[in-house]
C-alpha cells in the first residue's frame, strides 16, 4: 500500500540501505541467535523491496507487461543461482 501511495523510489532507496545494513550486520554475527535475528530482518527487508520492483512492470504496454515482469523475476533467479554456485552451496552441481 505504501508503494502505491508514496514515492516508490524513495521507499526502494530506504529498503536498499536497510538491506545493506542487514547484510553487513549478519556478516559479523557472533552467535547463532544474533544471526537468526539479522537474517529475519534481512528477509523482511527483501520482502519489502518486491512491491517497489514489481511496480515497474505496470509502466509498460499491456502486451509487454508480462514479459517485462518475467525478466525481472528471471534476473532474481539467475542472481540467486549464481550466488549459490559461487558460495559452494549448490548441492546438485
Amino acid at each position: 500500500m505504501l508503494v502505491d501511495r508514496l514515492n516508490r523510489r524513495v521507499i526502494l532507496m530506504i529498503v536498499i540501505a536497510l538491506w545493506a545494513a542487514a547484510m553487513l550486520v549478519s556478516g559479523v554475527a557472533t552467535s547463532y541467535a544474533f544471526l537468526i535475528v539479522t537474517r529475519l530482518f534481512l528477509g523482511a527487508v527483501t520482502a519489502a523491496a518486491w512491491p517497489c520492483i514489481a511496480a515497474d512492470w505496470r509502466l509498460f504496454p499491456g502486451a509487454r507487461a508480462a514479459s517485462i515482469y518475467g525478466l525481472i523475476l528471471t534476473g532474481e533467479m539467475i542472481g540467486v543461482g549464481g550466488g549459490f554456485f559461487i558460495s559452494g552451496e549448490c548441492r546438485v552441481c
